[in-house]
């Protein structure tokens, strides 16, 4: 006779027992006859019938449960007894159960094989795994069946589960983590800051971990560049990297990583250690985030105001390359990138939110709106708008505040929060009030107006404390380039 036992994965199905133990093991909070117990009370106590199959499959459990116990000497399929072949050497039977305890706790998770589990060493490490693999699967499906009365009571009403406990994951279910966040370097041996630091200011000699950072671990790649004016003054400096080499028809080709975000591709010949006729190859631009688009922004506003960028490797001048100034419109455009991409990047870092890249056009409303909801989450009274400005209020109350609530705008592409906006003048009075129609509660419709050429202010109280008029200063202008605001705001110099 030959008797064949299949055998999973070792590994695999040592996995599977370690995730049952806890509902066969007594001391444990999911030990399985707590968990029936749990579910017999809920049913006596639902004022839900509860169908008769699912009282069946209950039933069915507790006896099915009540034959598993890791100390005991149950047995639930079979049980094994050796001896030698003269009869000598006889050991007792040792049921299942003693076997697959005697793995469990003798060559998986522990070494305490006291009381009934000791008989199953008396059987070599097959015999006590081949006996663990039909009881700890059998205790396995036992487990999907009581989750599956258990889920079937909680659609009824019979027993209440939090989302998350259905929810939530229990594995991890994939081969590599992978995490987005920011870096920072400091100092060998200085103690680590608190997890804050991107929200405040740097301790000293720590700095952000960015790609030029880490170009810059090598030495070889460690390159400043240097913008200058015609006049020869410094425009802007930036501690850079080379991100990549090449060679081609006898020149070499770098290409720098500068401002975080930019590669300025150059080539040039080299005659011993001289570099001879430099040339400026183009530039790429990287941008993916707001913030990166604003570093872009400036770079290519300082750009052109430079006449020439000089690399210094190692101290030492190594080139210069020419550059061309752009035109004005174009510096224009630069300038007007810097203006929305700055607004929203300060947005970024004061609700901590990350918003969607700027892209696209955008008018000089757009414009308006984006720094005047920067202005208000940095706790300034900014200028609003002209007169009128219409309401709706409470029938018969006349507001002293305009109330604007929370809400979204979107600008090319880019959504940004507007916190709550209080809008008031110290002179605003009522030019006409209408009753809403079919209103409830009733409401009336109020248009307000301010002397012409004014402002009405506005400010975010969650930012900033207005305890009347005697509190309310002169507002804080957009100053925006490049744009006429007295089409929004009419003549007053403090709003221009």
């Amino acid at each position: 006779m030959e008797m064949r036992r299949a055998l999973p994965d070792e590994e695999a199905f040592e996995s599977l027992a370690a995730r049952v133990r806890p509902v066969l093991v007594k001391s444990e909070s999911v030990f399985q006859a707590n968990v029936l117990k749990a579910i017999q009370a809920a049913v006596d106590v639902s004022q839900s019938e509860v169908p008769a199959d699912l009282l069946r499959r209950l039933a069915d459990l507790k006896r099915d449960w009540s034959r598993f116990d890791l100390d005991g000497t149950n047995v639930l399929r079979f049980a094994v007894q050796s001896s030698r072949a003269d009869g000598s050497d006889v050991t007792p039977q040792v049921s299942d159960t003693q076997l697959a305890a005697a793995w469990l706790y003798g060559d998986l998770v522990h070494v305490d094989t006291r009381g009934s589990k000791s008989d199953g060493l008396l059987f070599p490490i097959k015999e006590r795994y081949s006996a663990a693999v039909t009881y700890f699967a059998h205790a396995a499906v036992l487990c999907l069946m009581t989750l599956d009365l258990v889920l079937a009571l909680h659609r009824l009403g019979v027993i209440a589960l939090d989302a998350e406990s259905v929810e939530r994951e229990v594995v991890v279910g994939v081969g590599e983590l992978v995490e987005r966040g920011a870096a920072y370097l400091g100092p060998v041996g200085s103690p680590m800051p608190d997890l804050d630091i991107a929200l405040a200011e740097l301790p000293e000699g720590f700095q952000a971990f960015t790609v030029t950072e880490l170009l810059r671990q090598s030495p070889a790649n460690r390159v400043r560049v240097e913008c200058r004016a015609a006049d020869g003054s410094s425009v802007c400096d930036y501690e850079a990297a080379v991100s990549r080499r090449g060679e081609s028809e006898g020149r070499l080709h770098w290409a720098a990583l500068v401002a975080g975000s930019v590669t300025f591709t150059v080539s040039f010949g080299l005659r011993g250690d001289r570099v001879t006729d430099a040339r400026f190859e183009g530039i790429e631009w990287h941008g993916t985030t707001n913030r990166m688009k604003l570093a872009e922004a400036v770079f290519e506003q300082e750009l052109t105001m430079s006449e020439e960028v000089v690399f210094f490797v190692g101290g030492e001048k190594f080139f210069v390359l020419r550059v061309s100034g752009l035109g004005a419109k174009d510096a224009a455009s630069i300038d007007v990138a810097v203006d929305s991409l700055y607004d929203l990047v300060v947005i970024e870092n004061i609700t901590r939110q990350a918003l969607q890249p700027l892209s696209g056009m955008y008018s000089g409303s757009d414009r308006a709106l984006l720094r005047r909801t920067r202005l208000l989450w940095e706790g300034e009274v900014v200028p609003f708008r002209l007169s009128p400005l219409t309401a709706t209020a409470p029938a018969g109350v006349v507001p002293k505040a305009i109330v604007m609530p929370a809400t979204t705008l979107t600008i090319a592409g880019t959504e940004f929060p507007v916190p709550t906006t209080l809008i008031r003048h110290p002179l605003m009075v009522p030019e006409s009030i209408t009753r809403t129609p079919e209103s409830d509660p009733p409401t009336d419709q109020i248009t307000m107006v301010i002397p012409v050429e004014e402002p009405f202010l506005a400010w975010a109280p969650e930012k900033r404390t207005i305890n009347g008029d005697d509190d309310l200063p002169e507002p804080t202008p957009w100053d925006l380039s490049h744009f006429d605001d007295q089409v929004f705001l009419g003549g007053r110099k403090d709003s221009a």
